[in-house]
């Protein structure tokens, strides 16, 4: 009872509620989950009728005093990839997009996945919402339904199936693993116990993973890069397709950099890409200079259409905080940070949990809204961009920790990429770039043997004949 008492539907609040958006496919419990949530029945339940993909349902609700809006939407079903039409899709998506802006952007993503339902389109659905419709900028957790009778601690479940998704390389910031049974409607204390303990686990998931500051991006580019990458999914296979590589933008700073941004003049050549192995998987990665930092026009021009599906931004404990993060912010500005991933790479942090208090600490002199040279006025607060902060460690230290640090970090690059759309390839590297025609494609260090990445073992050359 004392459960219930703390979530309201439709309460009168004064603040904006967190947006959390669920997706699944149907008949895995989604509308079951949000009545979990609510303590209450607030969303009919199917039988598990295939919904039109996008379509959404919007309930509100407040849990412990703060508002939420749970957004239930439909997900790819099994054999519907490919099959969906695509006009009616995609208006649903536009719709979609454009609620959840006008409704104060997207703060969390619930992955609805039936324990007995790992099928193929897991990973379809999730590089359709976290990837192309979210851009990886949002936390995603997972929910796993059906565990009502699972002979097991149904928290064992997870453990046993981990490894599905880490083959996958999905990423959750949290999980729950659940039955959605209605505790009022079953007779055994067993069940009766699981259901209370379900929403619970739920809940503290929430609390603990729901972003406190929304994802800010402007809509019509949002909607565009969305669409972009929705549309390719949606194509039909191609016969001997491949999966395109992920195109890094590195932006190592140099420990000492006091040049204003901008003053150093765009004469050199724009610096070719790299193809790189980091834990067994390629990248193809491009080393932003300073002189190149006003240039992201260029360097989409020279990559691919969409731009690089990460943005790497690397720097030294040592260096000027306030400094450092003004170049972020033009990092970021310049290369449609706003539309992917921003991993910030602190070198010589002893751990993350260092790192992370390095990057949001505020020097004393430091102004909010100061700006270095003519960086972007709206991304000066590079902090608030929602960054990824990850530590290099230094030179020396113990084995041990050194590797769980660099496997960690090349996990994190594997897995905070965007998830690049399948095009026809071409050429004698075609089946690791997927068609796209970069500037200079290089496979030496030539030009990155002195990047942090290379010097501290996260990544090397990859070799042309590797498969």
């Amino acid at each position: 009872m004392s459960q219930r008492k703390r979530v309201s539907v439709i309460p009168a609040v004064t603040c904006p509620p967190r947006n959390i958006v669920v997706f699944g496919e149907s008949g895995v419990g989604k509308s079951s989950l949000v009545n979990l949530i609510a303590g209450g029945s607030i969303a009919a339940t199917s039988s598990g009728a295939k919904g039109c993909t996008f379509h959404h349902k919007k309930y509100e609700l407040q849990v412990d005093d703060t508002p939420y809006a749970i957004w239930d939407t439909a997900g790819l079903d099994e054999g519907s990839y490919g099959t969906v039409p695509a006009e009616i899709a995609e208006e649903h998506l536009k719709q979609l997009l454009r609620d959840l802006n006008r409704a104060n952007g997207i703060h969390l993503l619930v992955y609805c996945i039936r324990a007995t339902r790992l099928r193929k389109t897991l990973l379809s659905n999730y590089n359709l919402f976290y990837s192309a419709i979210c851009r990886k900028k949002v936390p995603i957790v997972a929910v796993v339904t059906g565990l009502e009778n699972y002979e097991e601690e149904m928290a064992d479940w997870w453990n046993a199936n981990e490894t599905e998704f880490a083959m996958l390389k999905m990423h959750f910031d949290g999980h729950a693993c659940v039955t959605t049974l209605n505790a009022d409607k079953v007779n055994s204390p067993i069940l009766k116990q699981r259901c209370h303990a379900s929403r619970e686990a739920v809940l503290s998931m929430i609390r603990s993973t729901c972003a406190r500051d929304r994802w800010e991006t402007e809509q019509d580019g949002w909607v565009s890069a969305a669409l972009a990458d929705v549309r390719g999914m949606f194509k039909p296979t191609r016969h001997h397709s491949t999966q395109p590589t992920p195109v890094v933008a590195l932006y190592d700073l140099p420990e000492h950099s006091f040049d204003p941004i901008g003053s150093v003049k765009d004469t050199s050549p724009f610096e070719g890409g790299h193809l790189m192995d980091v834990g067994g998987s390629p990248l193809l990665v491009y080393r932003i200079r300073d002189q190149n930092l006003r240039s992201g026009t260029r360097f989409k021009k020279q990559v691919s259409s969409r731009g690089a599906d990460l943005l790497i931004f690397c720097v030294s404990v040592h260096s000027d905080g306030g400094a450092s993060r003004r170049r972020a912010a033009a990092f970021y500005g310049s290369y449609g940070g706003d539309t992917r991933p921003l991993l910030v790479v602190v070198r010589d942090a002893l751990s993350d949990e260092s790192a992370y208090e390095w990057w949001h600490a505020r020097d004393d002199d430091e102004k909010p809204d100061s700006v270095d040279g003519d960086a972007p006025p709206n991304h000066t607060d590079a902090r608030k961009l929602q960054a990824i902060v990850r530590a290099l460690p230094p030179p020396g230290g113990t084995d041990d920790y050194k590797r769980v640090a660099i496997v960690k970090l090349q996990r994190t690059i594997q897995t905070r990429s965007l998830q690049p759309v399948d095009v026809a390839p071409t050429g004698c590297f075609g089946w690791l770039t997927g068609g796209r025609r970069p500037a200079k494609l290089a496979t030496s260090t030539t030009l990155l043997e002195a990047d942090s990445f290379t010097r501290g073992d996260v990544w090397v050359p990859w070799h042309a004949g590797r498969r």
